[in-house]
């Protein structure tokens, strides 16, 4: 009997440690339904064990008091800077010919000229690096990414075929795009993260290898751009050595925002590039933005500059190509509820 109560109790641990004892608000991340109690609204992989664990809003509600009804919250994290001064260290010959070998996957929107939206799942070696690349260029490069935010961005690359963005936003969190953590066979066992990467100079500020879950919406598609995030948790605290941006969830139309990443088309992704616009259009779940943006920017954040540090309020995750050659952004924002429930659950 004192086995079992000890077997029960392990479980109930695990549980807590997953996903908490808090009472914040969440709101439901489906179709935009939050009263639907049978919406899962939260999701964790475990990477060693492969288990999923799923959440719907009534469970959510039923086991920590959570309100899931309520999308009326104003929460943010703030930013913060690392310990020490991040010291750049030398990429191995190995690491710089694993990163070289990846690709840049991307979802991409394509406006057809009778106005109809293609999907096209891209990659940069089989797409067309057009006038796009030069033509109303918008885009700065970042040749030494040694202040806030820069070495809080990383470029991400698995033990597989795809390189993307991510960046810190707490203790032991990175933010990016699903898109970027799965392929066919399902999730990724093994996500490498480069805070500050500097390819040309092989050089980084941070090395991030030891990812052990992720935290995601639940579904098995991710077209969308509502499914299309996630966050890698770390088996470290990396916050101490990269800083972290901040999370706001109140973004808004022409709110004046900036992303950074890792485009391909520029210099083949071996630079950060910063680009700065406005949110353009906006609902309870995405932003659409004048950004320019381009594969291997998918996990980049969507920020606000401050005062007082850099505030992410959206994660990248897909482009759009009208028929004249410009671009706009669509990125997924990060709603107040699932900021909330992060920080009681002791991740930002």
């Amino acid at each position: 009997m004192e086995k079992k109560y000890k077997i029960v109790l392990s479980l109930v641990i695990v549980f807590v440690l997953l996903f908490g004892r808090n009472s914040m608000n969440i709101t439901a991340q489906a179709s935009g339904d939050a009263s639907d109690n049978n919406a899962y609204v939260l999701a964790y992989y475990d990477i060693a064990t492969k288990t999923e664990t799923m959440l719907t809003a009534k469970d959510v509600k039923q086991r920590f008091g959570i309100n899931v009804n309520s999308s009326t919250l104003t929460i943010s994290s703030e930013p913060q800077q690392p310990l020490m001064r991040p010291i750049e260290e030398k990429l191995s010959d190995e690491e710089k010919s694993d990163i070289a070998d990846k690709d840049e996957k991307g979802i991409n929107y394509f406006n057809t000229n009778n106005g109809s939206l293609l999907l096209e799942e891209s990659y940069s070696n089989k797409v067309s690096k057009s006038a796009r690349a030069t033509i109303g260029e918008t885009r700065s490069k970042i040749s030494n990414p040694n202040t806030s935010p820069y070495y809080s961005t990383a470029k991400i690359y698995s033990s597989d075929q795809w390189i993307g963005t991510g960046f810190a936003v707490g203790y032991n969190l990175l933010a990016t795009a699903r898109h970027c953590l799965q392929n066919d066979a399902g999730w990724k066992s093994s996500i490498t993260a480069y805070f500050g990467y500097n390819g040309n100079k092989g050089t980084y500020f941070y090395k991030a290898n030891n990812a052990i879950g992720y935290i995601y919406y639940p579904s098995s598609t991710i077209e969308s751009s509502l499914q299309d995030w996630a966050f890698v948790v770390w088996n470290t605290n990396t916050v101490y050595s990269t800083g972290c941006y901040g999370m706001k969830g109140d973004g808004y139309n022409g709110m004046a925002v900036s992303t950074v990443g890792y485009p391909q088309d520029l210099e083949s992704g071996n630079y950060m590039y910063k680009c700065s616009g406005t949110i353009t259009s906006c609902n309870d779940y995405d932003f659409w933005s004048d950004l320019r943006v381009y594969n291997g920017q998918s996990g980049s954040p969507v920020y606000e500059e401050t005062s007082s540090g850099a505030y992410a309020i959206a994660i990248m995750t897909h482009s759009y190509f009208p028929v004249n050659g410009t671009n706009n952004a669509l990125s997924r924002r990060i709603d107040s509820g699932l900021i909330g429930w992060l920080i009681e659950n002791g991740y930002a």
